[in-house]
């Protein structure tokens, strides 16, 4: 719709106003006006609809990342939970640096800058990558063992004190070549969880493994061979200890958890058997978190401290016997056990 309006005025007096042709004012119907409104407004939406839709697939392709990548656990902190009593007890809030070792002259395994567990060769001054900062941080590792020629390591995690150097934990090991994982436990078990193991280690120089379970001895020839053979058969809690040491022992005399030896060939090993059953028992209340601290199935029963038993000798009772055994597992089908004598001017005392 178009309106002509004069400007210029004619006749100098009473003349009208006219504008110029090219000065034409366009004035847009109201009509129209509202549809190109409406089509404005309709092309925002879909334009905002299609910017969400994009911003929504980059979310999830970062989410899925983080999955692939083994952060899981860091998004668990977006939530947050209280700390319970247990975690400060056994040390679990507290940062750890894996120890350094030797596994030979020449063979240097440490913990990276990554957080992973890398090999440096003293005679070529090379660093390879061992196991990586995603194997580890999947098992919460808080302990190896490298075998002599560094084709497994043997993790420990998931560690539950029990004294000050005793504990029991999860054992898994780490294929190198392959990238796979071999949980260390019990094939015969009647239990439904996992084995805790109270000690495991290479025999030697070798891949045979010798652990203990339930205060027994057990070995096995081979990562691949699922097959536990039973070196001691005696174990009871609170009475013998086969292969680790007994409370007075651990906290006095040794320095670390195990009572086992091996040769460097792996060929035998020696081990310690302690019998506490004419130390006296003494019982003391155990205090942990349990369902109180944690907020989970509160009970009356949970108010009260939980009760364990030492086998701690007093002066002038009984202490525990003590009986040192070699064993002879050059062949795996005829194992040959020999208990060590003392000798005559210390046999009694």
């Amino acid at each position: 719709m178009h309106a002509n309006v004069t400007s210029d005025r004619v006749g100098g007096g009473g003349g009208s106003w006219r504008l110029p042709p090219d000065e034409t004012l366009q004035v847009q119907d109201a009509k129209q006006k509202d549809h190109d409104l409406e089509l404005d407004e309709g092309h925002n939406w879909r334009s905002i609809i299609f910017s969400l839709i994009v911003i929504s697939f980059v979310i999830a392709g970062i989410i899925t990342a983080i999955y692939l990548l083994g952060y899981v656990d860091e998004l668990l902190y977006w939530s947050g939970r209280r700390m319970i009593l247990d975690e400060y007890l056994q040390g679990d809030l507290v940062p750890r640096r894996l120890e350094s070792s030797w596994v030979t002259t020449q063979k240097y395994v440490f913990q990276s800058d990554d957080g992973g567990l890398a090999i440096l060769d003293s005679t070529t001054n090379l660093i390879k990558v061992l196991v990586t900062n995603h194997t580890l941080r999947q098992l919460n590792v808080r302990g190896y063992l490298c075998s002599y020629d560094l084709k497994y390591v043997l993790l420990k995690h998931n560690v539950k004190k029990n004294f000050q150097k005793s504990f029991t934990a999860f054992y898994t090991i780490y294929d190198v070549e392959n990238d796979h994982h071999m949980p260390v436990k019990l094939k015969d078990s009647l239990k439904v969880q996992r084995t805790r193991l109270q000690y495991a280690a290479w025999l030697g120089n070798t891949t045979a493994l010798v652990y203990v379970v339930d205060n027994d001895i057990f070995i096995r020839r081979s990562p691949l061979i699922e097959e536990d053979i039973r070196i001691t058969t005696t174990g009871e809690e609170n009475k013998i200890y086969n292969g680790v040491p007994d409370w007075l022992y651990q906290e006095e005399i040794f320095d670390t958890p195990e009572a086992i030896w091996p040769s460097f060939d792996g060929t035998h090993f020696m081990f310690a058997i302690f019998n506490d059953s004419k130390v006296g028992l003494m019982s003391y209340p155990w205090l942990s978190s349990g369902a109180i601290f944690a907020g989970i199935g509160i009970s009356s029963e949970n108010f009260f401290p939980e009760t364990k038993n030492v086998r701690y000798p007093t002066p002038g009772a009984s202490n525990p016997e003590v009986q040192l055994w070699v064993v002879n597992i050059t062949n795996f089908d005829a194992i040959q056990k020999i208990q060590i004598k003392p000798p005559v001017s210390l046999d009694g005392q």
